[in-house]
């Protein structure tokens, strides 16, 4: 990771840190307890109004990532959304290889 940035971790409060990626889109978490994730800034925000049950479900989800891949937790995209507008975060597990790393 590059110049890292300490922040709590947006899925379990823990301390964590961070780097930009995509442009500086997306934030590339290392976390103690949640492992490495990816989350766009809009996600993050949203983030914020979901329960603590659900932020927990995605530390669990993001510390059990299959090897060679990483959660990532964005907005969905414009068809996933068109489907099933209660959607407002999507979280998935992505092959790191497809993921912007910078």
């Amino acid at each position: 990771m590059s110049k890292s940035i300490s922040q709590s971790c947006p899925l379990c409060s823990s301390g964590a840190e961070y780097c930009h990626v995509d442009a500086d889109n997306r934030k590339y978490f290392n976390c103690p307890q949640c492992s490495y994730f990816q989350i766009s800034l809009r996600a993050e925000q949203l983030l914020v109004e979901k329960s603590d049950d659900y932020r927990a479900i995605l530390s669990k989800k993001s510390h059990q990532a299959p090897k060679g891949y990483l959660l990532t937790i964005l907005m969905p995209n414009v068809n996933d959304w068109a489907r099933n507008p209660s959607i407002s975060i999507k979280a998935e597990y992505v092959l790191k290889s497809g993921l912007p790393l910078r």
